[in-house]
């Protein structure tokens, strides 16, 4: 019961500091908050910093690295493997202690009979159980807060389902060394991208045994920074590898279908000759259906402020958030032989271009990033109803963090982040993604019952555009 109201205080005061702005305080709170709590809590404060767009970059690195491990279970390894009727004599070497430890699991050094050093990832004992526990109480709290407590632009239970279902996620760890298998076997062949292999045969759901990978973590670097100590490697070095990851990360949803949905700088280690690795597959998103649209937003994006089409920007944004509204729209406006859809358009372009202008003057390097920039217009299209897939978030968000990590690292001024994307513009060829019209042939009975639903929500947010579309869309008789 004490576990219970503890966090149930925890989350209301995080959500009182999230609606006052106020990210330093924010900040400290989370810090505060996951020493108290412990275990998957600490986990669950990293997801919410993650996702919280008004805590700045930097904060959320910090709180990162802050809590990059977790003291480590006393684990007879040994046992473990006997009991997941893995052979010891597999193993020339295995050591008795983990060098790194997190909620869910720990890592040990080991080397096998053929002279390969290996990591042996271990779930920690009972880690299930107490998974399942935490989020029923998770879940029990947020229910309780949100029968007091609605923010606007913020479903409290989506935003605790996504933390349940992405715990699970990294839980399973058969899964995760299929995703292993899959990236290793991709990026095989790319002399700068390092994968390590994955031991089907000597991995479980309990255990997962890899290639170790030597090298230096991102998260050592960024501490390096944060503490103004020495990088320990040539600068321009540094450069060319960080342009090299973010164009990986960039790319993977439109080449591969998939990607690397875990953007902790621990899961990115820096190696020699420009090489860099991933190490990490617990977490993988996948594409968004309408793979285009989502492609045709950094097109547009990828131009300077100034230059950006905002009117068409909101469009697309609209096509893609709030597919159903849009057809919905469309479908009344054929009949009606009147534009109904320019009027949303337009308002919401406005506000797009002024948070584009905002965003620019507190810029000193006079650059648009499209990832950040985009994830404050979603913000802001909620007045519309445009709601992004979950994948969709997270991969703008890493897109965002792994744009961030260069900035600490190296600072604003050292590369712009629209090179990569353009590069990644010429590569791929958009007339071969996936476009999807899901709502296209909405009947005018549907669309007139969406509209009606939309209407009187959004009669609140816009009296003014809500009493225009209203009595254009009364004319309709079915």
């Amino acid at each position: 019961m004490a576990r219970v109201t503890q966090t149930l205080k925890t989350l209301f005061k995080l959500l009182m500091y999230k609606t006052t702005g106020d990210s330093e305080a924010l900040y400290d709170f989370l810090v505060q908050a996951a020493r108290e709590l412990g275990g998957l809590y600490v986990k669950f404060i990293q997801f919410a910093a993650l996702r919280f767009d008004q805590i700045p970059p930097e904060q959320k690195v910090r709180f990162l690295i802050f809590y990059d491990s977790v003291p480590y279970d006393d684990i007879d390894i040994a046992e473990v493997l006997s009991q997941e009727g893995i052979s010891l004599e597999s193993f020339e070497f295995i050591s008795e202690k983990p060098f790194a430890s997190g909620s869910l699991g720990q890592v040990y050094e080991a080397r096998l009979k053929s002279g390969t050093n290996v990591i042996i990832k271990v779930k920690r004992p009972g880690i299930e159980s107490d998974v399942k526990s935490d989020l029923r109480t998770i879940k029990a709290v947020a229910k309780t807060v949100s029968a007091f407590y609605k923010p606007a632009a913020f479903d409290i239970k989506e935003f605790v389902d996504e933390f349940a279902r992405t715990t699970m996620q990294e839980l399973d760890f058969e899964k995760e060394a299929e995703n292993a298998v899959f990236f290793y076997k991709v990026f095989k062949e790319y002399p700068d991208v390092v994968i390590p292999k994955t031991y089907l045969k000597l991995s479980t759901q309990n255990v997962i045994v890899q290639e170790k990978v030597t090298g230096v973590p991102l998260t050592e670097l960024l501490k390096r920074k944060l503490k103004r100590k020495k990088l320990g490697m040539p600068r321009e070095d540094l450069r060319k590898i960080l342009q090299k990851i973010y164009f990986y990360i960039l790319i993977q949803p439109f080449i591969l279908k998939r990607y690397f949905a875990d953007p902790h700088p621990g899961n990115v280690m820096i190696l020699d000759k420009s090489r860099f690795a991933f190490v990490d597959f617990g977490l993988v998103g996948y594409a968004p259906e309408n793979l285009r649209l989502f492609f045709e937003l950094f097109e547009l994006g990828v131009k300077g402020v100034k230059e950006i089409d905002y009117k068409e920007l909101a469009k697309r944004l609209l096509m893609f958030g709030a597919p159903r509204l849009y057809y919905s729209l469309r479908k009344v406006q054929e009949l009606l032989g009147e534009d109904i859809i320019s009027p949303i358009i337009k308002d919401y372009g406005v506000i797009l271009k002024d948070e584009a202008l905002k965003h620019l003057a507190e810029d000193v390097t006079g650059r648009l990033e499209f990832s950040k920039l985009l994830l404050k217009g979603l913000n802001l299209g909620e007045k519309y109803g445009i709601k992004m897939p979950s994948n969709v978030l997270n991969a703008l968000r890493a897109n965002a963090l792994y744009q961030s990590y260069n900035d600490i690292l190296l600072g604003r001024f050292a590369w712009d982040p629209r090179e990569v994307v353009r590069k990644m513009i010429i590569l791929i060829n958009k007339d071969l993604l996936p476009y999807q019209e899901e709502y296209k042939d909405i009947s005018l009975e549907a669309a007139l019952e969406y509209l009606g639903g939309w209407l009187s929500h959004f009669a609140e947010k816009d009296p003014f555009l809500y009493n225009k579309l209203a009595k254009k869309i009364a004319q309709i008789n079915v």
